[in-house]
């Protein structure tokens, strides 16, 4: 299974370079050709194998919405690129979103229409996406899996000019935070599905559930933190976010005390037995 990471967001080059952001199993072509090839979900590889380099820029996937801004910065930096073929397996909506980005544009909260939930970066501006929209041919193809298909589909497209300089933004503003309210420090909310005491035994990871009124309900057994996670969602123990990323902290912590032959105590750091 293909990672489930934006793509281009990647080695951010300089302003002079691109792609600005590729993903990490990004291929690069020429740098002379007006195409751009996005396959989704499928192997980028699958696609670029039987296509000659020099018919494309780039050829990379599209795992994410968080991509898809990503996607339209490199565009608008490389403004040389005319055509953009979509294709591959269309798993998570990435190129449903992005077939309606170029075909319904952005509202003024910068969602794409008729996509609820999916957004493009403020800093590039409507101005910028319209004309990528403008210039930019998108050749839909989405659930196309086969190479020569796409090779096809791009041989013989008209030569253009650049429609503008290239053009490169500011990085979206995040906010970082380091520090806890102290009214959110102190407060402990209970879950009302009941508690859960992390323990291990050998080479084990165990739970026990306990209701609300201290009765033991039910003891599960794992051999990671991630199968024990899968298997308490899978008995819906856990109703409060807060409880459940205490306990992934817990699982996480009691794996990695087994692994290196610490001591493990609920609410206690790791230490030598």
């Amino acid at each position: 299974m293909q990672p489930i990471v934006p793509p281009m967001e990647k080695d951010r080059k300089k302003s002079t370079e691109w792609p600005l952001y590729k993903g990490q199993s990004a291929i690069l072509g020429s740098r002379k050709s007006q195409v751009g090839i996005v396959t989704l979900w499928t192997p980028n590889k699958l696609i670029a194998d039987k296509i000659p380099s020099e018919k494309y820029a780039v050829i990379d996937n599209l795992f994410s919405m968080a991509g898809i801004s990503f996607l339209v910065r490199n565009l608008l930096a490389n403004p040389s690129v005319r055509y953009l073929v979509l294709c591959g397996a269309d798993k998570s909506g990435s190129g449903r979103a992005l077939k309606a980005l170029f075909e319904k544009g952005i509202d003024s909260k910068y969602v794409i229409i008729g996509q609820p939930g999916y957004s493009i970066d403020r800093e590039i501006g409507t101005g910028a996406i319209e004309l990528l929209r403008r210039n930019v041919e998108l050749i839909d193809m989405i659930g196309v899996l086969d190479g020569l298909a796409v090779l096809e589909s791009i041989e013989g497209l008209k030569t253009k000019d650049a429609y503008s300089k290239p053009m490169v933004f500011d990085e979206p503003k995040i906010p970082e935070y380091d520090s806890i309210p102290e009214s959110r420090l102190m407060r402990i909310d209970l879950d009302p599905k009941g508690n859960l005491v992390v323990s291990t035994q050998g080479r084990n990871i165990l739970v026990d559930h306990y209701s609300p009124q201290g009765r033991l309900m039910a003891r599960f057994r794992a051999l990671t933190a991630y199968r024990m996670y899968k298997l308490l969602l899978s008995h819906d123990i856990i109703s409060e976010l807060e409880h459940a990323m205490y306990i992934g902290t817990e699982l996480q912590k009691a794996e990695l005390a087994i692994k290196l032959g610490l001591k493990y105590v609920q609410d206690q750091p790791l230490a030598k037995e």
